[in-house]
């Protein structure tokens, strides 16, 4: 369940309808531009990729098999995951070839449900 206690998506969508495709008080241009990056934003474009690098700690105790510790700006990106009473999976694909991932990656796009995040294993070096 998503929750916007600050009513921010009600008062954008709000906003956005009452457009008429310019943005009062400001040039045609400038109105032009604006509106622009922010459609672009809302299908995904103009928008960095969170690059986080962290450490692994391998343990041997119970819980060690089903905790994840994010960083904090994954979890600024994705604010979801501090909701407390909100439940996440995740599932893990290991792909043992080049095709394997790649087709991996393009049924999860086609799926459009999920949110694929691309995480490297290394051994850092002493």
């Amino acid at each position: 369940m998503k929750i916007d206690p600050y009513k921010h998506e009600e008062r954008y969508l709000n906003w956005k309808g009452n457009l008429n495709n310019f943005i009062p008080k400001i040039s045609k241009t400038n109105s032009k531009i604006i509106l622009n990056y922010i459609f672009d934003m809302e299908n995904g474009l103009n928008i960095s990729n969170v690059n986080v690098k962290g450490k692994i700690h391998y343990s041997e105790s119970n819980q060690s098999w089903n905790t994840i510790k994010l960083k904090s700006e994954f979890l600024n990106e994705f604010q979801q995951l501090r909701e407390k009473r909100s439940k996440f999976s995740y599932e893990m694909i290991f792909g043992r070839t080049e095709e394997e991932i790649i087709e991996a990656i393009k049924k999860i796009v086609k799926d459009k449900r999920l949110m694929p995040i691309l995480m490297f294993l290394y051994k850092d070096k002493d």
